[in-house]
């Protein structure tokens, strides 16, 4: 069976926090300055720190100018991502500025901070409407335990980064914190998020833990109780990410009349694997149809399966998710 090329615009695919997101990737391949336990995009096989140049910058220009424009598209939110740290790429500021032109939807940026205490990264990204950094432990053994950073990244330097953008930034902030059961589900963890949340004054504070397969085993979720005694703790900004629940229904048969059904699933499972379930929830197809579709993937040795929580992940059967 033969696929189509690869999109850089991506999804929409679901969101615990952004409802329907529709993704853009900014790099070719995981690229990235942390190696997380949790990552669902498998380990990082590149390591860099300073942001360069990608051929790739011109194709996402060109899927921007052609997706956004269609009405028949529905979506919550245009997301900047990356299969990696999106502002690695240099030409983040020029993007944003071209999908703010395009779309009225909010744009929004994932990043794993580390190139906060930069300025000129901080300016590139200020366009957006919402920005989702990271920062899973202010605990420095925990933070290298869990995000296994490139030597050049700084724990001081992350906080500082958030603390900056926050007195520059205009926008949203919700700071994503990662629960992993084991290194940073502690009390020390938790009193030493109280005590920067003043300085970093997020909008929200969105708490979650592993809940997909990690790029490493001994990622593994804490409860529920400790999600809520986090939750609590932090008060009435926290936001305990839950899973992803579709806003509306209805039929998609105009995008997929633009993509290709099994090219839209090898999408979404190459950014991310879902159950049979979430598939059929994003893509608003019945849940037998999509099980069909997956079942001819793997049978085309296109995918495969790994469970995780009692649930059958699928993934995209690339070098990238099983050198484990």
């Amino acid at each position: 069976m033969t696929i189509p090329s690869r999109k850089l615009i991506f999804g929409p695919v679901p969101s615990k926090r952004l409802g329907r997101s529709l993704g853009v990737d900014l790099l070719p391949k995981k690229t990235c300055n942390l190696d997380c336990l949790y990552c669902e995009l498998g380990p990082t096989k590149t390591y860099t720190y300073k942001p360069g140049s990608f051929e790739l910058t011109e194709q996402v220009k060109r899927e921007l100018k052609t997706v956004l424009p269609a009405k028949e598209l529905e979506f919550d939110a245009l997301t900047f991502t990356a299969s990696g740290e999106p502002t690695l790429n240099a030409s983040i500021k020029e993007l944003i500025s071209l999908a703010k032109d395009l779309t009225d939807k909010p744009v929004t940026v994932l990043t794993n901070a580390t190139l906060l205490s930069d300025r000129q990264v901080r300016k590139a990204i200020s366009q957006a409407d919402i920005i989702l950094p990271s920062l899973d432990s202010v605990v420095p053994e925990h933070f290298r335990q869990i995000n296994r950073p490139h030597p050049s990244v700084m724990l001081e330097a992350i906080i500082d980064g958030i603390a900056s953008l926050r007195e520059e930034f205009q926008g949203t902030i919700w700071l994503e914190v990662l629960l992993v059961k084991g290194i940073n589900d502690t009390e020390e963890d938790l009193s030493g998020l109280l005590q920067v949340l003043p300085r970093l004054a997020p909008d929200k504070v969105q708490l979650g833990t592993v809940s997909r397969p990690p790029a490493y085993a001994q990622a593994q979720p804490v409860s529920a109780d400790r999600l809520s005694f986090f939750s609590s703790a932090v008060g009435e900004k926290a936001e305990v990410s839950m899973a992803f629940s579709p806003k509306t229904s209805g039929s998609i048969e105009n995008q997929t009349k633009k993509m290709q059904l099994a090219r839209r699933i090898m999408d979404m499972l190459e950014r991310r694997p879902m159950t049979a379930q979430e598939v059929a929830d994003i893509i608003e197809l019945p849940i037998a149809l999509i099980a069909d579709e997956l079942d001819m993937l793997a049978n085309n040795s296109l995918i495969y399966t790994r469970q995780f929580s009692m649930k059958d992940f699928y993934f995209v059967k690339t070098k990238r998710f099983e050198d484990k």
